[in-house]
């Protein structure tokens, strides 16, 4: 359950990047580095949000992860036409 300092801290970091009404899909792109193997290759993200963001131009996707998969992340955002920010850069 929330608490109050955790709801404000949200609607402020949605306010100050003006996300509040855009439809939000977050995304943890990778796991755990002793278990990569398991995962999802990043051609697949990128494909799956570009076919999102075609059908819904007001999405902008959420990618959670660590420090560590900033190379995958990266390319991700770098794809036209996919809105993104990274949570561990915000929080």
């Amino acid at each position: 359950m929330l608490n109050n300092l955790n709801i404000i801290f949200a609607e402020k970091t949605l306010n100050s990047k003006k996300l509040n009404n855009k439809l939000l899909i977050g995304i943890q792109a990778v796991s755990f580095p002793t278990k990569d193997f398991r995962d999802w290759p990043i051609k697949y993200f990128l494909d799956l949000c570009q076919q999102i963001a075609h059908e819904e131009p007001n999405v902008h996707f959420l990618i959670y992860g660590g420090p560590s998969p900033e190379e995958k992340i990266k390319l991700i955002g770098e794809r036209e036409g996919i809105d993104i920010i990274k949570i561990f850069d915000i929080i």
